[in-house]
């Protein structure tokens, strides 16, 4: 199966970028699996989290990534397309660099695997 992993925030430079992505879903024989990923900068006090509560702080992260992520989720569900949502804090490019390490490792472990049973069966 196709992974893709998007990078989205509440900008029109996603929207475009989603844009042209969406059609070239098709041209893979398989349905592609799209992973939609917003990182969200972590609180600039270190203290915040003591002060407002952990959980506060969490509500805070997940309210401004479904805030972040509504346009691109309405623009791929106008077209009938399913979307994983992956949110994130934390620095943006490093966030997404250990996101994208991690799902290409998990990914690469199953595939050694599966394939190591179908040469020995």
């Amino acid at each position: 199966m196709i992974k893709i992993l998007f990078a989205a925030d509440d900008s029109k430079s996603t929207l475009a970028a989603l844009d042209l992505r969406i059609p070239r879903l098709q041209w893979f024989r398989e349905p592609a699996s799209l992973t939609l990923v917003n990182v969200h900068a972590k609180l600039p006090y270190a203290g915040a989290a003591s002060y407002a509560g952990t959980a506060n702080v969490e509500d805070y992260y997940d309210e401004e990534s479904r805030k972040a992520l509504a346009p691109a989720l309405s623009r791929l569900a106008d077209r009938g397309i399913n979307a994983e949502v992956v949110t994130l804090v934390g620095d943006a490019a490093e966030e997404i660099a250990n996101y994208a390490a991690t799902a290409v490792t998990t990914s690469s472990r199953w595939a050694r695997t599966a394939g190591q049973r179908s040469r020995t069966s």
